[in-house]
């Protein structure tokens, strides 16, 4: 999973250091904020849950015969919250036709993806991270909007 750095560059997950600065999103403006990460919490935890949402967005140009179709995936905990349409979701409440916030790496502005798949699993030893930042709500992970838990 990759990470909107301050700057408008990415960052594995994995890879994000304390005083890093990360972008947070105000998820009814849509206004972007570089805020520091304080600390990336990290735990390995056996058989933990993880879901999978592949997400999807259909346009069309103005004459209806072309068609565009975006698709990105996103991984995480069941219990990790997210911005759908109807408000703030658990990832494991999602389901698929939710409609959820993703940045449009084209135009810079977001817009809604429609959940087309989702799979849960677990097994084996599965590294779980977080960001604790000093201000803001919301990430952009993988170019979809996630909350700070």
């Amino acid at each position: 999973m990759a990470v909107t750095m301050a700057g408008g560059g990415q960052k594995l997950l994995k890879d994000v250091q304390p005083g890093d600065e990360v972008m947070t999103v105000d998820p009814l403006t849509h206004a972007a904020l570089p805020v520091t990460v304080k600390e990336l919490t990290v735990h390995a935890a056996k058989n933990y849950a993880i879901t999978r949402l592949l997400l999807l967005a259909v346009t069309t140009d103005v004459s209806g015969r072309q068609v565009n179709l975006r698709c990105k995936e996103l991984e995480g905990t069941p219990n990790h919250p997210m911005v759908t349409a109807t408000g703030n979701k658990k990832m494991g409440e999602v389901a698929p036709g939710d409609r959820v916030l993703c940045l449009d790496g084209t135009t810079g502005r977001y817009a809604e993806f429609t959940v087309w798949n989702k799979e849960e699993s677990a097994g084996g030893l599965q590294p779980v991270y977080n960001i604790v930042a000093g201000g803001g709500s919301t990430f952009i992970m993988n170019g979809v909007m996630v909350r700070q838990k």
